[in-house]
């Protein structure tokens, strides 16, 4: 199932082509190139409230959090649908999510929260990945690595920092790409803080929602008289063939 989220080499992937949509939809809107790349690292040992500052700040602009792995003791389904559920509900998944180590390796993050600018290949990254053993609940696996991607390539800002105090940075330190992302965040009302501000249920209930039917009025229109269709799921909005039954995925 891991294999199945992406194509070697390749990064910026969501395993469902229909969810994808959502995303690059907002990409586009906000003319952003195929090799710009918002990272947002992350870990569910994080609190719940900073993880769903930085889910925020990733959907207003077309950024995406990362993940190193699925927690002990659960297999991707369940995390997806318990947890990952549990901390971004209500209001649907306001960002894509990615379970993708080779992203930490690619570009030497260590720690969490980390936020990362990137210019990458339109191939993707870990183009020629090497041969490495890690130690995971006392037994030790054989896996392939990430090089670390050119320095010059990419920002990084590592700390509880906001991401509009991250991108300011990054711009000053000579990042093409920042200027975008800079004012879609303005454009919401965001602020730069070398504290991200964490956010309470109540005030993630009120902008997640706000956001997720924006997002779905945004592919509404960009769908209207194809033969798409917008859907609603417990994931956010969705994207498929028009006329289809979908209950039947969110069953027990």
């Amino acid at each position: 199932m891991i294999q199945n989220v992406r194509e070697p080499g390749t990064t910026g992937g969501i395993a469902d082509p229909a969810m994808a949509a959502e995303w690059q939809a907002l990409r586009e809107s906000l003319e952003l190139g195929d090799q710009d790349r918002l990272y947002f690292f992350v870990s569910f040992s994080m609190p719940e409230s900073l993880i769903r500052a930085y889910a925020l700040d990733a959907a207003r602009a077309g950024g995406e959090l990362v993940l190193r792995g699925v927690e002990p003791g659960k297999n991707l389904r369940d995390f997806a649908m318990e947890r990952v559920l549990e901390v971004l509900q209500p209001g649907g998944m306001t960002a894509p999510i990615q379970i993708d180590p080779r992203l930490f390796d690619a570009y030497a993050v260590d720690a969490v929260p980390t936020i990362v600018l990137a210019r990458e290949d339109i191939r993707g990254v870990c183009l020629q990945p090497e041969a490495r053993d890690g130690l995971y609940a006392n037994r030790t696996f054989s896996y392939q690595a990430c090089p670390e991607e050119d320095p010059d390539s990419y920002w990084k800002a590592q700390g509880s920092v906001t991401a509009l105090y991250a991108l300011e940075e990054f711009q000053k330190r000579g990042a093409p790409n920042a200027d975008a992302y800079i004012a879609a965040l303005r454009s919401e009302g965001a602020e730069a803080s070398t504290e991200q501000a964490a956010i309470s249920d109540a005030h993630w209930e009120s902008v997640a929602s706000e956001l997720a039917e924006r997002n779905a009025e945004r592919l509404r229109e960009r769908y209207s008289g194809t033969a798409q269709e917008v859907y609603d799921t417990p994931l956010g909005p969705a994207v498929g063939p028009a006329g289809q039954e979908i209950d039947h995925l969110w069953e027990e």
